[in-house]
């Protein structure tokens, strides 16, 4: 069932590179008990739009830069150097800081947009002689 585009990912990932199709359905809910409780926070790495920054530090009763002081850490998101932001994990253990293994999610209500397309994932491939991204979604498997 995979789609011979994604063959060359040069990386292990939990997207099944199962293309969707525009009117493909789905329903999924997060809660204790379901196979991937928490799995999708174990390995984060996770780019906030400045939206998803507003949503949590207001969540917090915080400033925007005692948000980033404490719950990010700047990155270049292209090879031309435009700034962005991460969330921030230990050193040593890539888990979101905001995931709490019994209750999951403890700021659910205003996660960032790439927790809220869960399980859902934006796949963008381009060849090197084209300018012009060709996007795809497909389900996580965790």
């Amino acid at each position: 069932m995979s789609d011979e585009r994604f063959n060359d990912i040069p990386f292990n990932s939990p997207v099944q590179p199962a293309q969707l199709g525009p009117d493909t359905k789905f329903c999924f809910n997060c809660y204790p008990g379901i196979s991937c409780f928490n799995a999708c926070c174990k390995q984060a790495d996770i780019t906030l739009a400045p939206y998803d920054i507003i949503r949590l530090k207001n969540r917090l009763g915080m400033t925007s830069s005692e948000f980033l002081k404490k719950h990010t850490v700047p990155f270049e998101m292209d090879a031309h150097g435009m700034p962005g932001v991460k969330m921030r994990t230990t050193d040593d253990d890539p888990v979101c800081l905001f995931m709490d293994e019994e209750k999951g999610c403890t700021v659910y209500e205003d996660r960032p947009s790439a927790c809220r397309y869960y399980p859902i994932a934006l796949l963008a491939s381009r060849k090197a002689d084209e300018y012009h991204d060709e996007q795809h979604y497909a389900l996580v498997s965790e």
